[in-house]
């Protein structure tokens, strides 16, 4: 189908859901919602992967334990890391990422974002 006026065309990031994207573009961002981003720095990654598709997979797994999770694409390697929560606290996300290695998972660890 070829489109007639692409140049009105807006790709809506997968992390938006469609009434949140629209609402944001009317209303610009919500500032609660920014400042929690902005503090999560450090992510306990529960698994890494080259394919997309395997990540979003252990991302339903993961999701259907209970877990608020995300996928983090790092550029730098390629891989797409799937974290099973995110901390603005260094020390608190040391505790859980211990807590998780002693439970279920002893191959987790904590990625840290890097500001731009």
């Amino acid at each position: 189908m070829q489109v007639q006026k692409p140049e009105l065309m807006t790709v809506v990031p997968k992390a938006f859901s469609l009434d949140e994207y629209l609402d944001y573009q009317a209303n610009g961002p919500d500032e609660t919602s920014e400042v929690v981003e902005q503090e999560m720095k450090y992510f306990i990654i529960g698994g890494s992967f080259l394919v997309p598709g395997n990540a979003e997979k252990f991302q339903e797994m993961l999701e259907e334990q209970g877990y608020n999770t995300q996928i983090l694409f790092n550029p730098e390697t390629r891989f797409n890391y799937v974290a099973y929560e995110a901390f603005a606290d260094y020390k608190q996300a040391v505790d859980r990422t211990l807590e998780i290695r002693d439970t279920f998972n002893e191959n987790a660890w904590i990625f840290e974002l890097q500001s731009e």
